[in-house]
């Protein structure tokens, strides 16, 4: 495995548990985790839409949606680094 799979893995799992420690701590546990797969979701989308004059694309599978939903805006950002880099 490439060091740069293994860097991009390793910040994916970081944000996620940045992510579900954040979405613990709070008193609204099930809106934090809506609104992160919500947000995510939504930019994944927005990123279709947008891309297509940026010449950018993600192909929107069940991992990018697993990815994004999981993992909201951070998650598509690594998403389009990955895609970039790889």
């Amino acid at each position: 495995m490439s060091p740069v799979k293994i860097i991009f893995i390793s910040v994916f799992v970081l944000s996620f548990i940045i992510i579900l420690t954040v979405s613990v701590k709070s008193k609204h546990f099930f809106k934090s985790v809506f609104l992160t797969a919500f947000s995510g979701v939504g930019s994944l989308f927005a990123l279709q839409l947008i891309g297509s004059t940026l010449e950018l694309s993600l192909p929107v599978n069940c991992f990018t949606l697993a990815v994004s939903t999981v993992s909201g805006i951070p998650g598509v950002i690594g998403l389009l680094l990955t895609a970039f880099t790889v």
